[in-house]
């Protein structure tokens, strides 16, 4: 009884990637997707870059689980107008709470913000924005240097 027959797309297992990276295909540039076998199983290598991240998944080609990951923030000293860029050039608080207020469709007037901090999850930058209006708390955690939303959770109490 072999498993050849048994494997996952490599669509899925760029799906599954993409899932544990919380990003959609629309918001990464693929690299490379290649179907590989490592100490006899056969595994999805694919990478991908959002902004300045480059991501590294290996994906069992089985049962879809990720047998490694890697996500490596890569420096750029310049931008194309010469100018130095930190790797940490952030977007402001600010834009954070506006950024998380667009997703939710909501206004600054319309809510009350609990919490807006810079904080680090898994080496990247990001701010964690809390805020509710009425019985529904909004929970966002926002990429400090590109803007982009990482996590969203909406809970009604």
């Amino acid at each position: 009884s072999g498993t050849a027959g048994t494997q996952i797309s490599e669509e899925r297992a760029k799906e599954i990637a993409l899932d544990h990276a919380n990003l959609t295909a629309d918001q990464v540039t693929f690299c490379r997707t290649e179907i590989d076998s490592e100490r006899g199983t056969l595994i999805y290598e694919i990478e991908f870059r959002h902004g300045n991240t480059e991501y590294s998944a290996d994906v069992n080609a089985v049962d879809g689980t990720i047998v490694s990951w890697e996500a490596d923030q890569k420096t750029v000293s310049r931008n194309n107008s010469g100018t130095d860029t930190a790797v940490n050039a952030q977007i402001s608080e600010e834009r954070a709470r506006e950024i998380a207020l667009e997703r939710a469709g909501l206004t600054a007037d319309q809510v009350r913000f609990e919490k807006t901090k810079l904080d680090t999850e898994r080496g990247v930058l990001i701010y964690e924005v809390d805020f509710r209006q009425g019985n529904t708390e909004y929970s966002a955690d926002v990429n400090a240097a590109d803007g982009t939303i990482i996590s969203w959770e909406v809970d009604n109490d």
